[in-house]
């Protein structure tokens, strides 16, 4: 069995050999690969915090474990048997479950686990304004292969909402009849605006109640940024949220909240100059109270500040 490697650094080529790579139609064996595999995901301050409470620097006992989470975690009310649990159940060696002791992988694994969660979100409180919370955040939205060769598509953007993302970034520019969506930067292949935000309807609450959030970035002339302005109301209809004051995340649940930069200096109703667009039609398609603008706002799962 071997494994195809779609993009490899140069670090990489050269510990494992470019030119076999090269020879092998850049394919790895699946034990050089499992290799690989570990070195990139390898956290060396992990190795660190474990070694810190390990008694013997090479596994976690139940206490050491014990005393982990009440000194670093500040779950003081953990006790020795629920440790071992913990153990049993991200533990992947049969050793290690049968002799209650956790290794650098399990650890790992526990470390990214929701019983390691910095909150249950079961027990959100959504009562807060909507300013106090993160927002999980993806950046290149739709979008895999970057650098080497990013790909815009549908799937993408399913995969980014299945992954529990609350804010998605869409880069749209002019197309030949309607705007399309495309991140300059990375060099990717054109979507259709229309086509990706019907996805994004379609999917981003199956998963989640949660709002979504979009930035928008319009590289659009006016004209078509009036095609856009009706492609989000005529798709996300009654989920389009809007008003004049902060809501509370309970009020914007299962909502999607626009936040939208543009080169011209008003994207909701204006001209390059600043005036508004004397056409009405126009106008009352871009209406401020419809798409929500907050200007170089970076959100990062919503968590109460």
């Amino acid at each position: 069995i071997s494994v195809k490697l779609i993009y490899l650094s140069s670090g990489i080529n050269a510990e494992y050999g470019e030119s076999e790579m090269c020879k092998a139609g850049g394919t790895l064996p699946l034990e050089q690969f499992m290799t690989f595999f570990k070195q990139i995901v390898n956290r060396p301050e992990v190795h660190v915090v474990l070694a810190r409470y390990a008694t013997n620097n090479d596994y976690l006992s139940p206490e050491d474990l014990q005393l982990f989470l009440q000194a670093e975690q500040g779950v003081w009310d953990v006790s020795v048997d629920e440790c071992i649990e913990l153990i049993e159940k991200y533990e992947p060696t049969s050793e290690g479950r049968k002799n209650s002791y956790m290794t650098v992988d399990g650890f790992s694994s526990f470390l990214m686990s929701e019983d390691n969660a910095s909150y249950d979100a079961g027990e959100l409180d959504m009562s807060y304004p909507l300013t106090d919370y993160y927002v999980k955040t993806s950046y290149s939205s739709g979008s895999r292969g970057w650098p080497d060769a990013a790909e815009l598509s549908k799937a993408n953007y399913k995969a980014v909402l299945a992954s529990n993302f609350r804010c998605i970034r869409l880069e749209v520019w002019d197309g030949p009849e309607e705007p399309q969506v495309w991140h300059r930067k990375e060099d990717t292949n054109r979507l259709s605006l229309q086509r990706v935000l019907q996805t994004i309807n379609n999917t981003a609450f199956e998963d989640s109640e949660l709002p979504l959030f979009i930035s928008l970035e319009s590289h659009c002339s006016p004209n078509q940024q009036v095609t856009v302005a009706k492609l989000f109301k005529d798709t996300f209809k009654d989920r389009l949220f809007s008003s004049s004051t902060v809501p509370t995340l309970a009020d914007v649940r299962q909502k999607v909240l626009v936040k939208a930069t543009s080169k011209y200096r008003d994207i909701v109703g204006g001209s390059p100059n600043g005036n508004v667009a004397s056409d009405d039609s126009e106008d009352e398609m871009l209406n401020a109270s419809t798409l929500i603008r907050k200007r170089k706002k970076k959100y990062s799962a919503l968590i109460p500040l």
